[in-house]
C-alpha cells in the first residue's frame, strides 16, 4: 500500500514471533532492496534460502537483486534453480532471466535452449520467439529464423512491431 514503514514493523513482529520463517526474510529482502538497502536485501534474501533452500521465489528475488549488482553468474544459478521448480508458478519469469544473462554471458547455446524451453512453457508469448529468430539468423540458420519470425508474428497479434523485430 506504498506504507514502507508499517511493512517493516510489519515484517520485523513477524520475525520475532517466528525466527525462522524463509517467507519473512524473503519480504523483508524484498523491502530492503526497494529501499536501495541492497547489501540487506543480499543477508536477507540468504537467510531465507538457508532457512528453506527450496523456496523458488526467495530464489528469484534474490537472482534479481544479483542482476541489478552485476553479479550475473550468481544470478543465473539462483534463476536456473527457480526455473527448474516446477511447483514455482513465476517459472517462465525465471527462465527469461536465465536466457537473458546467458546471451549477456556470450553462452548462444544455454540462451537458445532457454528461450526454447520458454516458448514452450509460454506458447503465446511473442519475445522468446523473436528472440530465437535472432539467433538463428545470427548463426545464418535461414530457414529456422523465418519459423521462429513468423510465430512471433501470429503470436504479436494485432500488437505493434517494434523497432529491433521489424
Amino acid at each position: 500500500k506504498g506504507q514502507p514503514e508499517l511493512a517493516l514493523q510489519h515484517l520485523q513482529r513477524a520475525l520475532e514471533q517466528d525466527p525462522k520463517s524463509a517467507e519473512a526474510y524473503n519480504i523483508m529482502g524484498v523491502l530492503l532492496e526497494q529501499d536501495d538497502n541492497l547489501s540487506k536485501a543480499e543477508q536477507h534474501y540468504q537467510k531465507a534460502l538457508s532457512l528453506n533452500r527450496d523456496y523458488p521465489q526467495a530464489r528469484n528475488n534474490y537472482g534479481v537483486l544479483l542482476f541489478r549488482l552485476k553479479r550475473y553468474k550468481e544470478a543465473i544459478e539462483q534463476f536456473e534453480i527457480a526455473a527448474n521448480d516446477l511447483s514455482y508458478d513465476r517459472r517462465e519469469v525465471a527462465l527469461d532471466y536465465v536466457a537473458r544473462i546467458a546471451l549477456m554471458l556470450n553462452n548462444k547455446e544455454k540462451a537458445y535452449a532457454s528461450f526454447e524451453r520458454l516458448l514452450r512453457l509460454s506458447p503465446r508469448a511473442f519475445e522468446p520467439a523473436l528472440a530465437l529468430a535472432q539467433l538463428a539468423y545470427d548463426d545464418k540458420k535461414y530457414d529456422e529464423a523465418a519459423r521462429y519470425y513468423q510465430k512471433f508474428l501470429r503470436n504479436l497479434g494485432k500488437q505493434r512491431q517494434s523497432a529491433t523485430s521489424l
